[in-house]
């Protein structure tokens, strides 16, 4: 009994350091960057906000690969389309609210995502990974050009790249660094957005077919699973969270041109 209490202990610890094992390296870098390249902490503030927004477009990138199994050269621009119309709504002649150009481009960013994959990425779904990668480089340099052309609808050549604001007045300052109600939402959103992801994928129904078909399509096919429509949902998915990070960043640092 003693050596069946031992093991079973030492079993969870080794799943204990599993879990964690993945991101050791990121926090062992992270100290080594802060000992050796000192800077203020208003400044660590910023890069962690800026930092979750990328992870969103990068956990789209993630989501596509493993469905995929391809590069997406078009995942950022999954979400700087969206962006650049809602920015527009917002610091155009339109002159519409925050929220309501937000929930707009949202809705921009879902029928993306669902028309790339149901008129593009699905006419190569027999093709190789490598013809499937190109294909979404030509998608890249297609939505690069129509966001440079979108300001027309204003009658503009360009937008007007400063940040948009937030609602709401509430301001804080670490150090040197001003933080407003832009940069909590941002933390806040994207902490909700990737709880909430890790749990769709890991209890719901839906969540466990997407990782079934990730793993292998034809099985998962097999079994009933309606792949293609599997494959749309994860690429509005992606495209959503392409649009999280972008915009968000846009209220903090403006909206990204390059």
């Amino acid at each position: 009994m003693p050596n069946l209490r031992s093991m079973n202990a030492m079993g969870r610890r080794r799943v204990s350091v599993g879990a964690f094992g993945p991101y050791i390296p990121a926090v062992v870098m992270l100290v080594v960057a802060l000992v050796a390249y000192p800077v203020p902490a208003g400044v660590v503030g910023l890069g962690v906000v800026l930092g979750m927004l990328a992870a969103l477009v990068a956990l789209g990138l993630a989501l596509i690969q493993r469905a995929n199994r391809i590069l997406n050269f078009a995942q950022a621009d999954l979400g700087t389309l969206p962006t650049t119309f809602a920015y527009g709504c917002i610091v155009s002649s339109w002159g519409l609210p925050y929220l309501l150009s937000f929930f707009i481009g949202l809705v921009g960013a879902v029928l993306i995502g669902a028309l790339v994959e149901f008129l593009l990425i699905r006419r190569f779904f027999r093709s190789s990974r490598l013809v499937l990668t190109v294909a979404t480089i030509g998608i890249s340099q297609l939505f690069i050009v129509i966001s440079l052309l979108m300001p027309k609808i204003w009658g503009q050549q360009a937008l007007n790249t400063t940040p948009i604001t937030f609602p709401g007045n509430f301001r804080f300052s670490i150090g040197t660094q001003l933080f407003g109600m832009d940069s909590i939402a941002a933390v806040v959103i994207a902490t909700l957005v990737l709880v909430g992801l890790a749990l769709f994928l890991s209890r719901s129904s839906i969540g466990i077919a997407v990782r079934a078909s990730a793993e292998r399509a034809e099985r998962a096919a097999s079994l009933g699973i309606p792949v293609k429509r599997i494959n749309t949902l994860v690429w509005v998915i992606a495209a959503v969270l392409s649009y999280l990070g972008v915009f968000l960043r846009a209220s903090i640092l403006g909206l990204p041109l390059s």
